[in-house]
């Protein structure tokens, strides 16, 4: 009995192998991060890599504009991300994202080695969550990037003068072998008065 249980038990693990091996053997960006940047205006560029400390508080008061960087940290054959953000919509107004800003010389981290996306999206999933989402066009790992860039750039509008938070949730990263990591090192930021 108990030898047709340990048969049973192997015969069950090798079909979880076999089913969903993505879903136990983590990808290429399995210890990347995430961050948000409340200070765009210091970023610098290495060979289009972001090379710049992250700033995760800004002093902001009712009816100025403030802009945020989500910044991919330590990513290895990059091919396609999605995030979202969480604020407060009674102190936060979402004015408007951007997947590069050419007057700042900012690209997105996907067109680092001459990529090209498919098409940036950044929409309001409900009240207070923007959902961002991006992807390389095609499965060449010569344009996937590696190392740090810029994923979105947000505007939004303060509301309020008190303190609000934006936070990071649901990362995840996808390789060009289509291995999907879910992004667990986030760094938030916060509005302080």
């Amino acid at each position: 009995m108990k030898y047709k249980a340990i048969q049973l038990m192997s015969l069950c693990c090798f079909v979880i192998i076999i089913t969903y091996p993505k879903a136990i053997f983590a990808g290429d960006n399995q210890n990347a991060s995430c961050s948000l940047d409340m200070n765009i205006d210091s970023i610098s560029y290495d060979n289009t890599v972001c090379t710049k400390d992250i700033e995760p508080t800004i002093s902001a008061y009712a009816n100025e504009t403030i802009t945020v960087a989500i910044v991919a940290h330590n990513v290895i054959n990059l091919d396609t991300y999605q995030a979202e953000i969480l604020f407060d919509n009674d102190h936060l107004k979402f004015i408007k994202a951007y997947e590069n800003v050419p007057a700042m010389g900012i690209t997105n981290i996907l067109k680092a080695n001459g990529g090209t996306t498919i098409g940036f999206q950044a929409s309001l999933k409900k009240a207070g969550i923007i959902n961002i989402a991006n992807s390389l066009v095609g499965k060449n790992k010569d344009q996937a990037p590696e190392g740090s860039g810029i994923c979105a750039i947000l505007r939004f509008k303060v509301l309020k003068d008190s303190k609000s938070e934006l936070i990071l949730k649901h990362v995840y990263f996808v390789d060009s072998d289509q291995q999907k990591d879910h992004i667990v090192q986030t760094n938030n930021a916060q509005i302080n008065q």
